[in-house]
């Protein structure tokens, strides 16, 4: 691990804003700071909603300073981004009875449902005539699917049904 020197130069926030207002002439008192990407904003207003003194030394000054080391370390701490209220996207399936539980290709653990089995099964159709099928069933149940989700069933029907013509097939050969 290579060494790094780091050099830390502190100054209060007071003096700061008292340099900045006699710069560019501002009468307003200093309401609040904030780092924001490599800049440091100061918000002044003149009906201040708390005392300058309040403010700047203790609260604004312990914020600042670790938003301050959170950038020269290079992480952000802060507020967390809230998820969007709203409706969670899933596929109405209530009523389909499940064939059976597999592992994909993927990893990903999935359910394998009776409609989509039974109107793959059997028949010689192209991908895209049964992923069409595929689409047909979800939307019939009420769904407006994405690509992905047509994908997602289709993909895992499909595994499905190898592996149970591979498991046929050996128990057929061991008799």
């Amino acid at each position: 691990m290579s060494e790094e020197i780091l050099t830390v130069v502190r100054l209060p926030l007071a003096d700061l804003s008292e340099e900045i207002k006699r710069r560019h002439k501002l009468s307003e008192a200093l309401v609040d700071c904030r780092i924001e990407g490599d800049a440091l904003v100061m918000y002044f207003s003149r009906t201040p909603q708390a005392s300058p003194a309040s403010i700047v030394p203790a609260a604004s000054a312990v914020e600042v300073s670790r938003q301050v080391r959170s950038e020269v370390a290079g992480t952000q701490h802060g507020k967390r981004r809230r998820r969007a209220k709203g409706k969670r996207n899933r596929m109405r399936t209530r009523g389909w009875q499940v064939v059976g539980r597999i592992v994909n290709s993927r990893g990903q653990a999935a359910v394998i449902y009776k409609p989509f089995v039974d109107a793959l099964t059997g028949k010689h159709l192209t991908s895209s005539q049964q992923k069409a099928v595929v689409t047909q069933i979800l939307r019939a149940n009420g769904n407006r699917p994405s690509a992905a989700s047509i994908d997602y069933y289709w993909m895992n029907t499909v595994e499905y049904l190898r592996l149970e013509t591979s498991k046929v097939e050996a128990t057929a050969s061991a008799n």
